[in-house]
């Protein structure tokens, strides 16, 4: 079966792809269901969206995912229109901003007992040296 972003090409005229949206939809009933009302040990639990900075929360891990992918394509666009670089050397390029981003994330999530205050340090300082290259 092809994958769901095959839809824009296909133009939706392949009854598959409506298949596989119907089949995604009930998906994700059915983990909303399952994990309401059968599972003992939710992995979401459905009262932490009644906590007061929970939208905030999402709000900001929706910026972060959408900036990182727009950093990520603007610098490629860059290097290779701007630059003239070949692919080869922008890959290599941006090898550094992913190991960078992967070392942080690692870094915050073994590190529960530092203070906030060093989750910020650590991130301003990492944001710091990696657009100083």
């Amino acid at each position: 079966m092809p994958p769901s972003s095959q839809a824009p090409s296909a133009r939706w005229d392949e009854p598959y792809e409506y298949l596989l949206l119907i089949v995604a939809v009930l998906h994700l009933v059915g983990f909303v269901l399952w994990e309401k009302y059968a599972a003992k040990d939710p992995i979401l639990p459905f009262d932490i969206w009644e906590a007061p900075s929970f939208p905030a929360l999402i709000l900001v891990s929706l910026m972060a995912f959408m900036s990182f992918g727009v950093l990520s394509w603007y610098i490629t666009l860059w290097l290779l229109t701007i630059r003239d670089w070949s692919l080869l050397l922008a890959s290599a390029a941006i090898v550094p901003q992913f190991s960078g981003r992967w070392l942080r994330s690692w870094l915050h999530g073994s590190s529960r007992a530092w203070q906030p205050n060093t989750h910020w340090q650590l991130g301003r300082f990492a944001s710091s040296r990696r657009l100083s290259w």
